[in-house]
């Protein structure tokens, strides 16, 4: 049986797609879908990166804020630096500090000490680690992380004044891009000491 030729007709006219236009629409769809990848990972990335390093920084300005707080209130520091008389040297990495039974809420029954240390976490990574008592490690709370060097304290004591701590918290979280870099400092009094003779 023969198809009506009003169908016949119809389907000859009918035009379709060659395989090779489908292929170069395919390519060319392609092309611009991976570029919109591109631009939707590399701005993933750089979201994730800013948050991690905002989070460094609040981390680095919240430990600053602590110690401050504490060194304040101590009557007594201690570092692994030799004290240098009218100039400040950043060379330790592990700060004590003697506090009195006015320095808790509430008063703690007699005296007392906290440590602070940088502990290595990988290459040219350190975290600033507080624990209660005279020694210092990975075990304590970490107070800042991504710091680029363990040589954070100093402690300062020129004749006739009361001494002062000095702090240096470099934080970047790609040591290798000087661009990302965030430095804290402060040199802080030790308010309840006496002064050096």
């Amino acid at each position: 049986m023969r198809p009506p030729s009003g169908l016949a007709h119809r389907v000859k006219r009918e035009g379709g797609y060659t395989l090779s236009e489908m292929i170069v629409v395919l390519a060319i769809l392609g092309f611009v879908l991976s570029a919109l990848l591109a631009v939707f990972v590399s701005g993933t990335r750089a979201e994730t990166n800013m948050n991690k390093r905002f989070q460094a920084q609040q981390q680095g300005r919240l430990a600053l804020t602590q110690m401050r707080r504490e060194i304040h209130c101590a009557y007594g520091a201690q570092t692994n630096a030799a004290a240098v008389p009218d100039a400040a040297t950043v060379d330790a990495s592990v700060l004590t500090l003697s506090f009195g039974s006015y320095c808790t809420t509430p008063p703690a029954a007699g005296n007392y000490q906290v440590t602070y240390c940088a502990v290595s976490l990988g290459v040219q990574r350190y975290g600033l680690y507080r624990q209660a008592g005279t020694t210092c490690s990975s075990a304590g709370r970490r107070v800042a992380d991504y710091l680029t060097t363990g040589t954070l304290f100093g402690y300062l004591a020129p004749s006739g004044s009361i001494p002062r701590i000095t702090i240096s918290l470099p934080v970047d979280l790609d040591p290798s891009n000087p661009a990302g870099s965030y430095q804290l400092q402060d040199a802080i009094t030790l308010r309840n000491s006496a002064r050096t003779p």
